[in-house]
């Protein structure tokens, strides 16, 4: 499974301290279910993007807490995941990709099972 962190792991809010430190929040339901599915032996590979360093940030520790694979994706993620999926002798029909931007649109698309989270309505 591909997740990508910033808009599905987090609520695409950045808050900011008073010191003008940018912060994000992570469900910890995202986090259990990211566990629930490693220990059903799914792999799990965040994805990044160098445009966002909160992301990042917050996909390291991730990648910490949970042992998942971090892969930083230009502006175009399927041209960067389709080694990957090559690599693991995987079919796209094999593949979940979870994702919330305009660029994500070809891997949802070509992805077995495909997923972008709900919006907030306020």
């Amino acid at each position: 499974m591909f997740c990508c962190v910033s808009g599905c792991l987090t609520d695409g809010r950045i808050y900011l301290s008073a010191s003008g430190e940018e912060m994000v929040s992570v469900n910890t339901k995202d986090t259990m279910g990211i566990r629930m599915l490693q220990r059903e032996d799914v792999e799990v590979v965040l994805l990044t993007s160098s445009e966002d360093p909160v992301a990042q940030s917050v996909t390291d520790k991730l990648k910490k807490r949970m042992g998942c694979e971090v892969v930083l994706v230009g502006q175009e993620p399927l041209s960067d995941l389709k080694s990957m999926v090559k690599q693991r002798n995987l079919e796209w029909k094999d593949v979940a990709y979870m994702g919330n931007d305009k660029a994500d649109v070809n891997c949802l698309n070509r992805a077995g099972l495909s997923a972008v989270p709900g919006v907030l309505l306020w």
